[in-house]
């Protein structure tokens, strides 16, 4: 029961009294409101007030991994088993990856330039577009979790790939 054990007795009462307003705890709506207007969370609902012509581009990409856009022209297998030279290998995967990392990049870039005026405190930052492209990683992150998963259900269901080898 003694926390303080540690201290000596005339030092615990002391110790015990500064401690005391640390322990308030905040409620879970103080959560949800700090949550509501953290950065990450504001550009999100910021993409989704403004530019959406910007958001096509993702759902075009969510729609074409997830099998929904494209299907008969097989625009899902061209991402989830990329072909280079006529086999299915590492090279393909890499060329994939690379134009997704040049995607986000130039989707940060871009965002960045729309948006930076109304983050005005990010220009009193050091590295402000480090700091704000990992709080608009939401999206892209997304996009690269779903690819993910996908790409796990493609080679297993569809191409009978055994757990091992993927």
């Amino acid at each position: 029961m003694e926390y303080f054990s540690f201290l000596p007795r005339y030092l615990q009462k002391n110790f015990r009294s500064t401690l005391q307003p640390l322990k308030k705890s905040a409620t879970i709506l103080e959560y949800l409101r700090g949550t509501f207007y953290s950065l990450p969370v504001q550009l999100l609902f910021l993409h989704f007030r403004k530019y959406q012509v910007l958001l096509i581009f993702w759902i075009v990409l969510f729609a074409t991994v997830g099998g929904a856009f494209m299907k008969s022209f097989g625009a899902e297998a061209l991402f989830l088993a990329p072909e280079y030279m006529g086999n299915v290998n590492a090279l393909g995967a890499a060329i994939v990856g690379i134009a997704i990392g040049i995607f986000i990049m130039c989707w940060n870039v871009t965002t960045f330039i729309l948006f930076s005026r109304h983050f005005s405190f990010l220009a009193a930052t050091q590295y402000p577009f480090l700091k704000y492209c990992v709080n608009n990683s939401v999206i892209p992150l997304t996009f690269l979790v779903f690819y993910l998963l996908k790409a796990y259900q493609y080679a297993h269901y569809k191409e009978l790939i055994a757990n091992v080898e993927i």
